[in-house]
């Protein structure tokens, strides 16, 4: 395989992002999430599975392959290391980074990338939480979606998922909000009937959406 294109690394990107969130990786959530047919997302998947980068499994489910791993580890760290630099050094908002990543980290050579390492003092994860790789342990940690957190429970936020990195007013929302990484919260309520819950942060309590919280990556503390 030669050098991937931009538009097979976002692909790989995508995958990577919804097997780290735990979620099925289908055609039609590629399809959804690049905003792309469903025709265009299945010819693109048969040259990457030519390409030893995906296979498809049963049920229609779609896995990296050792090599496919390899190359979505490598655009992972490319952009948080770009969402670190937008973010600590440039001053942008935790909201506005992604995108911006999205555009420059097809053109971060090698040298570019470990030199970033390098000031950024080697920073273990991007500014929503998500693990940079090279720089810690990628192996799954105890957290789980806040929308699966019981009332009563106290939890720190641990990362914020890909997909709602995609969405800027769910990121502003959940900044003004305090639901940022590091930060406890308290689940005051749970209205399943609703689609809702209610949650405690730095004092103040806001309403959360069922969906919103799944999007969000917690760990139970003591109670």
């Amino acid at each position: 395989m030669g050098v991937p294109t931009p538009t097979v690394e976002d692909y790989i990107a995508v995958i990577y992002g919804l097997l780290t969130d735990a979620k099925p990786v289908t055609a039609s959530q590629i399809a959804r999430r690049l905003d792309v047919s469903l025709p265009t997302v299945g010819a693109t998947l048969q040259r990457m599975q030519r390409d030893s980068l995906v296979a498809l499994k049963e049920r229609r489910t779609i896995e990296l392959t050792p090599e496919g791993m390899r190359l979505a580890e490598s655009i992972a760290r490319r952009h948080r290391l770009v969402e670190r630099l937008l973010t600590d050094l440039l001053g942008l908002g935790w909201e506005e980074v992604h995108e911006e990543a999205h555009r420059l980290e097809h053109a971060i050579s090698p040298r570019l990338e470990a030199r970033m390492s390098e000031v950024l003092h080697h920073p273990a994860t991007c500014p929503h939480g998500n693990p940079i790789p090279g720089n810690t342990d990628l192996s799954p940690g105890p957290g789980a979606p806040l929308a699966r957190i019981s009332q009563g429970e106290r939890v720190v936020v641990r990362r914020i998922s890909e997909d709602a990195e995609n969405h800027d007013e769910l990121m502003g929302f959940l900044s003004r909000n305090s639901i940022v990484p590091g930060n406890v919260l308290t689940v005051v309520e749970v209205t399943p009937f609703s689609g809702t819950m209610l949650v405690r942060s730095d004092g103040k309590e806001v309403v959360l959406g069922l969906p919103a919280a799944e999007e969000v990556w917690v760990e139970r503390l003591p109670s």
